[in-house]
């Protein structure tokens, strides 16, 4: 599986639950290998296109039903996503939990819970349960490198057209630094900062043509 950057997660008024901008080795998940999760009726699709692989995997590890309809014929539509989101918010609602939107990064906002300590085990659940976790992470990753590209070659040239690192900057160092210096990303200066950003939104300049 391809490496992303993790998908942000911010609670107002607590605080940043997942990392900016983290290495994440693949789509997560607990389902063995080659198996669907339980419930699941019958084995996985044979999934096609460049994100063939990230379907299969992300079919055998969710545990929503929703997730698994939405999936099994490897698109995900807009109005797919919409119905996603509406089940995610209710989900969060009734666990006195406001969710506030998507981040430009795809992460998303949310109010903490009436039990600060329980925020995140109930989003975590409502993530799960409605299939955000599932539909959400590969929806964003389609919509920002269709072709499904090398993370980290994009990334490194994306940085270099930002003009914030070196014009050799390369997919090894991409890689490097984004399994150490850009970890702290609060510890970066201000300019890269706002780069690394932008390049996890968008690292082709998709939204700008």
């Amino acid at each position: 599986m391809r490496g992303y950057w993790v998908r942000a997660v911010t609670v107002t008024a607590t605080l940043v639950v997942v990392g900016a901008l983290g290495a994440c080795g693949s789509v997560a998940g607990d389902g063995a290998a080659g198996q669907p999760p339980p419930g699941a009726a019958g084995g996985v699709p044979e999934f096609t296109g460049p994100f063939a692989a990230e379907f299969a995997q992300t079919y055998r590890d969710t545990d929503s039903g929703f997730a698994r309809g939405v999936l099994e014929d490897g698109t995900i539509t807009d109005a797919e996503h919409a119905e996603m989101v509406e089940l995610f918010t209710a989900c969060l609602a009734g666990k006195g939990i406001v969710f506030k939107g998507y981040n430009p990064d795809g992460g998303f906002t949310t109010s903490s819970a009436p039990d600060p300590e329980e925020t995140d085990a109930l989003i975590d659940e409502c993530s799960a349960s409605s299939g955000e976790d599932a539909v959400g992470s590969l929806h964003d990753i389609m919509r920002t490198n269709p072709e499904n590209l090398d993370w980290a070659t994009i990334s490194a040239q994306c940085l270099v057209e930002a003009g914030v690192v070196p014009p050799d900057y390369d997919a090894a160092a991409f890689s490097q630094d984004n399994e150490g210096r850009f970890a702290e990303l609060d510890t970066l200066p201000t300019e890269l900062q706002a780069a690394l950003r932008a390049c996890a939104a968008d690292p082709l300049g998709l939204e700008q043509q």
